[in-house]
């Protein structure tokens, strides 16, 4: 399962991070780091679950993902995280893990470039980060 949370509408580019459903003018970006990390993960075999929840949901509206996760049961939930979202996104990794125990959780992001081993250890329902590129690690 590979998603970006239902916590605002941001551009979750490595090198873009704003928060984008305050502007004035809101240009919807399709989530393409979604679609390669399922690219990625279904040349070697995985069947992928991907949504962009920021679009279809309310600001801090998790039912949807909780659905979700429940239907699809992952082996492992793929998120994105930005820098100015990362609280809000980590809850990702706690509502898998409540509703899935042998759920696997893997956040990726610029924010872990710095902050990794910090992140991991502050939520311990987050299993692993990505650092960098997420192509050769996926």
């Amino acid at each position: 399962m590979i998603v970006d949370p239902p916590t605002g509408i941001y551009y979750r580019d490595d090198r873009c991070q704003d928060r984008s459903d305050d502007m004035a003018t809101v240009a919807i970006r399709p989530p393409m780091n979604l679609a390669l990390l399922a690219t990625y993960a279904e040349q070697h075999g995985a069947e992928c679950f991907v949504k962009d929840y920021s679009l279809d949901c309310k600001s801090g509206d998790w039912s949807q993902f909780k659905k979700d996760v429940v239907t699809f049961a992952p082996q492992c939930l793929l998120f994105n995280v930005t820098t100015p979202s990362v609280k809000a996104d980590l809850l990702a990794a706690n509502i898998a893990k409540e509703l899935l125990k042998d759920v696997t959780t893997v956040a990726r992001g610029v924010h872990f470039s710095l902050f990794d081993r910090k992140i991991l250890s502050d939520y311990p329902m987050l299993d692993a980060v990505i650092r960098g590129e997420f192509e050769e690690t996926v």
